[in-house]
């Protein structure tokens, strides 16, 4: 049996971890995200379903970056994403097959 070599950078002094990319911001107002889609379909936001249907319209979210995703029809295999920056004001995607 071989002995289990060491990596390189074993010895090298680990970063401390920062804010992560996908954390909410400090400080900023909540947005307003509106989805639309043609033909209909179900949203996702961060894998999570908020609307059965298209149009979502008015759906307030903290400021933060969010993957927003429409499975057209319902359809679990014809989905398209898109990524959205919230940070106050009003986010309007557009998705159409």
């Amino acid at each position: 049996r071989t002995p289990r070599r060491t990596p390189r950078y074993a010895d090298a002094p680990r970063r401390e971890r920062t804010e992560r990319r996908d954390a909410p911001s400090a400080g900023g107002s909540p947005g307003k995200l509106n989805v639309t889609a043609r033909p209909w379909g179900s949203v996702f936001i961060n894998s999570r379903l908020v609307a059965r249907e298209t149009p979502l319209v008015g759906k307030e979210l903290p400021p933060n970056r969010y993957s927003v995703k429409v499975c057209f029809e319902g359809n679990p295999d014809d989905c398209q994403s898109k990524r959205v920056n919230i940070d106050g004001g009003k986010a309007v995607l557009k998705f159409r097959r």
